[in-house]
């Protein structure tokens, strides 16, 4: 699997800078039903000001956000009218807060105007969730529901996780109390709803994050069950309001949307597909020498096949790395990405497969380092997306072989030209 790493330190900057430079801001994709045009979001100085009660707004301000994203200016609306949508906006932009927030949003409301709502005796420690949020990874997963529950200390709601890494036990224990919103890979969800612990009845919002992902590489069917299972889409209450949402909706998602949800709206935000502009692309091209030997001395330069390669290589050069990638303990892998977040960091740099490309939140992480170059545009996007987040400033710096040099010049031309990427 395709490798890539994120630097912390500061100090690698300056390094960094010496290297080919190339522009940043990745252009638009195609939009997802002609003729749908890239939406211009009205600029909105409150929460209060896109529909959101004050309790909410309250709830969001504590976690240290004082006006919306253009972006959530543009979703957060349609999401509270009780629109179904497909959404793109570009990695970084707070695309979890704005589906988030009217989500829960709904919920609350119900709750006021039915306070038995999802709170049942019924079937013996059976959840009934009335929002499911499904996301591909189980570290998506985590991420977005410690999210969640930040939010629901301030309006009551009982959020829960179902991902991997986790006892099923644990998890059943956790549902036993009740749940109003479930975040959960959609396998693990399956699994506790074959268990009898939860029950998809009363689902009335259903989130698909990283959705392109979700619809084409290899989560489409456990998804498709999942919605079977909740109550039918007929266009009345109680049909599920459905949100799929993505830093990339490319041409293959854009028809499967189209073929299987024909009610759901394109929201294409003027950022989507695009790369942070703070963001800086740099090439580091090589010919005929191990990748491994000009991996070590870019990182020298700079203060310093597979992804375990790369992170046993590092190791014995004496560098305090750690990994995330499929083949590494779940234990051993949480706990790299403790270090890494920590402040101060104690392994400030981060080997990792596409795993972590897609949606985690690291918004410490200045360079991203593609080892292996992604094989399409879209991963490009989502990789880079680790870096300059919510206006920070980071650099894309890729080692190029030869054999490598067509695609990633013509990524990079698009980079540099502001020309249309199809992913």
């Amino acid at each position: 699997m395709a490798t890539c790493g994120f630097l912390r330190a500061a100090s690698l900057r300056a390094r960094v800078r010496e290297l080919s430079a190339v522009a940043a801001a990745l252009p638009a994709a195609v939009p997802l039903r002609p003729p749908a045009p890239r939406q211009q979001a009205k600029r909105a100085t409150s929460f209060e000001a896109i529909g959101l009660t004050p309790e909410l707004a309250a709830a969001v301000r504590a976690l240290g956000f004082v006006k919306p994203s253009d972006p959530q200016v543009l979703a957060v609306p349609a999401l509270l009218a009780g629109e179904s949508v497909a959404f793109a906006s570009s990695t970084g932009s707070g695309k979890t807060l704005a589906y988030l927030l009217p989500t829960m949003q709904a919920l609350r409301q119900q709750e006021l105007s039915a306070p038995s709502l999802g709170r049942q005796s019924g079937e013996r420690a059976k959840a009934r969730p009335r929002a499911l949020v499904l996301a591909p990874t189980r570290e998506l997963a985590a991420q977005i529901g410690a999210v969640a529950k930040a939010l629901s200390q301030h309006i009551r709601l009982r959020v829960r996780t179902a991902e991997g890494g986790t006892t099923l036990r644990e998890t059943i224990l956790k549902l036993e109390n009740g749940a109003d919103l479930v975040v959960a890979t959609p396998a693990r969800l399956l699994l506790l709803h074959q268990r009898g612990a939860v029950s998809l009845r009363e689902v009335r919002h259903v989130i698909i994050d990283e959705a392109d992902d979700m619809l084409l590489r290899g989560f489409d069917e456990s998804m498709r069950d999942v919605l079977r299972r909740c109550p039918p889409r007929t266009g009345e209450p109680p049909s599920p309001q459905l949100a799929f949402v993505s830093a990339t909706l490319g041409k293959a998602v854009q028809h499967v949307i189209q073929r299987e949800y024909p009610d759901v709206r394109a929201l294409i935000a003027a950022c989507a597909h695009r790369t942070p502009p703070t963001l800086t692309h740099q090439l580091r091209r090589y010919t005929g020498r191990d990748k491994l030997i000009e991996l070590h001395e870019t990182l020298l330069t700079i203060h310093g096949g597979s992804a375990r390669a790369v992170l046993h290589s590092l190791a014995e050069a004496g560098l305090a790395v750690g990994g995330c990638h499929g083949k590494m303990p779940e234990a051993a892998r949480r706990a790299d990405l403790a270090a890494f977040v920590l402040e101060p960091p104690t392994r400030p740099l981060l080997v990792c497969t596409d795993l972590a490309a897609r949606g985690i939140d690291f918004p410490q992480v200045e360079t991203v380092l593609n080892f292996d170059f992604p094989a399409t545009s879209s991963l490009y996007l989502h990789r880079a997306g680790r870096a300059g987040r919510m206006g920070r400033t980071g650099t894309v710096l890729s080692l190029v072989h030869d054999s490598e040099h067509r695609l990633a010049a013509s990524v990079l031309d698009a980079v540099n030209r502001r020309t249309e990427v199809h992913t």
